[in-house]
């Protein structure tokens, strides 16, 4: 795994890019609980088009035992699997909440995968809540993400 890709600097974040066939690009957004949600916070991600709501755009991606680690930024939750889905939790488990980036050498496209598991991050439904789930690897562009540093514009 290349550190540099994961995280190039302590201080810097990434945005988590899908891009289609079509060359289209969707980031992956999380927004916060609403103000009187209580714990424990099940949020969904959604990828859309490149947008004003910057810091919700952010991810935080670290090095964690022998995988990842994803957290939003703008609303501090983890990214996790949860029945078939990937969900933003307050809750980190190490169990739901460790990812690998795996793919083919060379290309920055890779997949978001459950360790030990055929299952990665897969766009389902791009604009609604709830789109991202977890099914088997196909190769389809909709399973295919990279790890952009995030240049404040």
């Amino acid at each position: 795994m290349d550190q540099d890709i994961i995280n190039p600097e302590p201080w810097t974040y990434v945005k988590i890019v899908n891009r289609s066939s079509d060359n289209s690009e969707l980031w992956g957004r999380s927004f916060p609980p609403e103000p009187l949600d209580k714990p424990p916070f099940l949020m969904g991600i959604t990828f859309v088009k490149p947008g004003p709501y910057y810091v919700f755009e952010r991810w935080d991606v670290k090095k964690y035992q022998d995988g990842i680690t994803i957290q939003n930024f703008g609303n501090g939750l983890w990214a996790c699997a949860k029945n078939g889905e990937v969900v933003m939790s307050n809750y980190f488990d190490e169990s739901d909440c460790k990812w690998h980036f795996d793919g083919d050498k060379g290309s920055s496209f890779k997949r978001i995968k459950v360790p030990n598991q055929d299952l990665v991050w897969t766009l389902k439904h791009p604009k609604r809540q709830f789109s991202t789930v977890l099914r088997p690897a196909d190769g389809s562009d909709i399973q295919d993400f990279c790890f952009e540093v995030a240049v404040e514009d």
